[in-house]
């Protein structure tokens, strides 16, 4: 319905009548494209939860966008002739938070945890060794219990319970009988039984670090000397800096759905290569809030500190960061390097797999104007692709930014597209830049 203060404004001539039209027809196409015109309403008879086509969809949307943030000596995908015996462990090890934000508990059978897909993946080449460190819906008693979820500590408190070590030593009793730790922590969007949520709507918090005592869990279990892979289930950035700096091996898998604990296992097996790419900046703690990988640091702000030696000028992972089993190779750039106006700009690179392993990348192009009349980001990202590669094979990348994505708003506010120099960068990150070039816009 439009509000009565919209429809004024149209009667008034200041919003016009072609641009609510265009709004509108937005709204109509995804109405068509999902058939609502032709199929008004569902069958209640039909399956509806999790048809098999939803579940595939699901499972390749996990394997898709889970991302290796780090991997120090090349510890994953793991060598199961090396680990026999894995610890998992983590208040997200098992239970649904993998569901993510406003997503309904659902049956058993429709969700693989990532302890289940660890079992399911391992086949038993190893053995999987579980230490419950607390479950976001599990039942709470109000006796003596212990937990690194911070929710089912709240509760327990305010029922008058009370917090022992019994999880942190558990897991560190089992640690020492095994040969790698994976510790699967985070936080959670799903609603539990009584309404708390880490993330989400109404779920705003002063830190981007770990929830409850999720760090000491990591550090108990590492001062047993075993390697360990921490797994981050998150709805928003999150970054402990002692775990960034001493942990090997570190995956964000986000909110990775009915099949994320499949997905998950596969990639820390080695029967996917991970290919996710980060579409945020990660800072190392929040003091460093906001921080943009297209603008300078300035004396009033804590943006992202380009090219500073300052170690805690730095974000704990770019914009773009995304780590793969395999490595690529850029080459070729190639551009149109004048452009008069209205004309589009071409750019053609090369991008080949030097690895081992069939691998897909995502390489990224950015874009800035070098001299301009008001102030502009530095570069702005203008096109990305996702290409997958066998070793030893290459591919040409094409892109092309329109005439109209160069202009800016001047001090008049008209929107134009001023001549001169404009930078390009292409690489795997905005942090791992291969290729540089430079066309220029013509009077």
């Amino acid at each position: 319905l439009m509000r009565p203060w919209l429809e004024e404004l149209v009667k008034e001539g200041k919003i016009s009548e072609h641009r609510i039209d265009d709004a509108v027809r937005r709204i109509l196409r995804v109405k068509f494209e999902l058939g609502l015109f032709e199929n008004r309403y569902v069958n209640p008879v039909e399956e509806v939860s999790a048809p098999e086509a939803h579940r595939a969809l699901a499972l390749e949307g996990a394997r898709e966008n889970i991302v290796l943030l780090k991997n120090d000596g090349k510890l994953l995908p793991l060598d199961l002739k090396k680990y026999k015996r894995i610890l998992v462990t983590g208040p997200n090890a098992n239970n649904q938070a993998i569901l993510g934000d406003w997503a309904f508990p659902q049956p058993e059978e429709n969700v693989t945890t990532v302890l289940e897909g660890l079992r399911q993946a391992t086949d038993g080449l190893a053995e999987i060794v579980y230490s419950n460190s607390g479950r976001i819906r599990g039942k709470v008693a109000k006796d003596k219990i212990d937990t690194t979820d911070p929710v089912t500590q709240a509760r327990l408190l305010e029922e008058g319970g009370e917090i022992s070590d019994y999880s942190i030593s558990d897991a560190v009793k089992k640690a020492h009988g095994c040969d790698l730790a994976i510790i699967v922590v985070g936080g959670y969007g799903i609603r539990s039984d009584w309404g708390l949520r880490t993330y989400g709507e109404s779920a705003d918090r002063p830190s981007i670090d770990f929830y409850g005592r999720q760090e000491e869990l990591i550090r108990a279990v590492g001062q047993t000397g075993i390697p360990i892979v921490v797994v981050i289930v998150n709805g928003k950035p999150l970054n402990n800096e002692w775990t960034t700096r001493n942990i090997p091996a570190i995956v964000d898998v986000w909110e990775p759905g009915m099949y994320g604990g499949q997905a998950l296992a596969e990639i820390l097996l080695g029967k996917v290569n991970p290919s996710g790419k980060l579409p945020i900046t990660i800072p190392q703690q929040a003091g460093q809030v906001p921080m943009f990988y297209y603008q300078k640091e300035t004396r009033y702000s804590t943006g992202y500190a380009l090219g500073s030696s300052r170690a805690d000028d730095r974000p704990a992972y770019c914009f773009g960061h995304g780590l793969s089993y395999t490595s690529f190779e850029y080459s070729d750039l190639k551009m149109d390097t004048l452009i008069t106006s209205g004309q589009n700009v071409r750019i053609s690179f090369r991008v080949k797999n030097v690895g081992d392993r069939k691998g897909k990348e995502v390489p990224m192009l950015f874009v800035g104007d070098d001299v301009s009349s008001v102030v502009t980001p530095i570069a702005m990202l203008k096109g990305f692709d996702k290409i997958s590669l066998c070793p030893g094979e290459e591919k040409t990348v094409n892109f092309t930014v329109s005439y109209n994505e160069l202009g800016l708003w001047n001090a008049e506010m008209n929107y134009v597209v001023e001549p001169g120099t404009f930078s390009v960068k292409v690489g795997r990150s905005y942090d791992d830049i291969r290729l540089r070039g430079t066309f220029e816009v013509l009077e």
